[in-house]
């Protein structure tokens, strides 16, 4: 669990860095692009009562059955997720992004604060995280 931990923060900060340079239930229908596939989802959190949109970025060759992809999880996916995309269509970054809403203002001050952000970082790790990786 921690490898996996690490292995996502190191991911994050590599988007950061990018950036800076330059019970879950139903999928909606993908949008096809020859750069990549965006499908819109959502999941209901356990641990915060909260059900989260989620946008998620599949990158060419995603379908392939032997290829696997890092996973890059982007807080406020509502208003980063398209720029985030474009980072890594333009740095031609192989990987799985996915932006997850804040609901709402009032929401995104409990998920990134104490004490909300504890029940928040276990939707994180024990929720969002093994959905995403079980698809």
């Amino acid at each position: 669990m921690h490898r996996r931990l690490r292995h996502l923060a190191t991911v994050c900060l590599a988007v950061i860095f990018f950036v800076a340079e330059s019970n879950a239930s139903g999928e909606g229908p993908a949008v096809r692009a020859p750069t990549g596939t965006t499908v819109n989802s959502h999941i209901d959190s356990r641990e915060t009562g909260v059900s989260y949109r989620l946008l998620i970025y599949l990158p060419p060759g995603h379908d392939e059955v032997q290829r696997t992809f890092p996973v890059i999880y982007a807080m406020d996916g509502d208003s980063r997720f398209e720029r985030l995309v474009e980072v890594l269509r333009q740095h031609r970054v192989q990987a799985i992004l996915v932006g997850v809403s804040c609901v709402s203002i009032e929401r995104r001050v409990i998920d990134y604060t104490m004490p909300g952000a504890s029940a928040y970082y276990r939707f994180l790790t024990r929720e969002l995280v093994p959905f995403i990786e079980h698809r």
